[in-house]
């Protein structure tokens, strides 16, 4: 059956009935029953407590040969390779390593490429997973299917081993980078809303972020320095000059000078790697 413009959208609506997938089942594992490779799945699909520094391609094909072929290929390019051969499996599997990546052929016996993806949408925890269908379907109707389920991309089989390392190259990358910006964001947050004044200053003592709490801790800003009395000003400065990127100084306890108020507080430096700046966080 051909999807025409007219009721394309309809149709769509239906991928994963009939010719495409037997209906979908709703199974919960067992807090305590082992996946396919033998280790418990977590109820609540958080992350394996090992990870190492590879990139983790999830492949899911019920096809053995073509698991191992590429299998082998994914491990000669240095990815972690896990293997599931059904649907069920897959879900596990995404479920207790997170993967960076899923290859997912469409054509598989109970839960297909499609419903497993639709599944692997639909958890909050693995939502964000790039997923790449594997199929050997050829027209417009099957990559509409894949793109309702939410896939990202499609590669056809056979797959191009030098199209899938291509792939796989930006892929990973674009993930290391949206990581990156993540991570990013969060360390930026925590330091806003952080109850500690972090400054960030040069190796003069010139302030170059502050975050409010440290605002509301010293009132109108000036030079780090101005703010300790001269025996610690005079200590910190032989300090920041003898120690290299990394070294710290502190915790030291000690009155602010040139507050609005009386401030005694806790300060500790840390030699940041670029040179000439030193990150100083005073607890209050």
């Amino acid at each position: 059956e051909r999807i025409t413009a007219d009721d394309g959208m309809n149709k769509i609506r239906r991928c994963g009935v009939g010719a495409w997938s037997s209906p979908v089942a709703e199974v919960e594992p067992h807090p305590d029953s082992p996946g396919p490779s033998g280790r418990p799945i977590r109820a609540n699909g958080s992350p394996a407590p090992f990870r190492s520094g590879r990139n983790r391609i999830l492949l899911v094909d019920d096809d053995a040969v073509s698991r191992q072929l590429l299998e082998g290929f994914l491990e000669i390019e240095n990815y972690e390779v896990f293997m599931a051969e059904n649907g069920n499996d897959a879900l596990a599997l995404a479920a207790l390593h997170q993967p960076d990546v899923v290859l997912l052929d469409v054509m598989m016996p109970g839960r297909n490429g499609y419903d497993v993806c639709r599944q692997l949408r639909a958890d909050a925890a693995l939502r964000q997973l790039h997923i790449s269908l594997l199929t050997s379907l050829a027209g417009r109707e099957s990559r509409l299917c894949g793109l309702d389920a939410g896939a990202d991309d499609f590669l056809n089989k056979p797959v191009d081993l030098i199209e899938l390392r291509m792939r796989l190259r930006t892929i990973t990358h674009l993930n290391r980078f949206r990581q990156l910006s993540n991570e990013r964001a969060q360390f930026e947050a925590a330091i806003a809303h952080s109850p500690d004044g972090i400054v960030l200053a040069d190796g003069a003592g010139q302030i170059l972020h502050a975050n409010l709490a440290f605002d509301r801790i010293v009132g109108a800003r000036r030079g780090m320095f101005e703010y300790f009395p001269a025996p610690l000003r005079a200590e910190l400065e032989v300090e920041l000059a003898s120690f290299g990127p990394g070294g710290t100084f502190g915790p030291v306890e000690t009155a602010l000078r040139h507050t609005e108020h009386p401030v005694q507080a806790e300060l500790t430096v840390v030699r940041r790697p670029s040179s000439n700046r030193a990150t100083l966080q005073f607890i209050v």
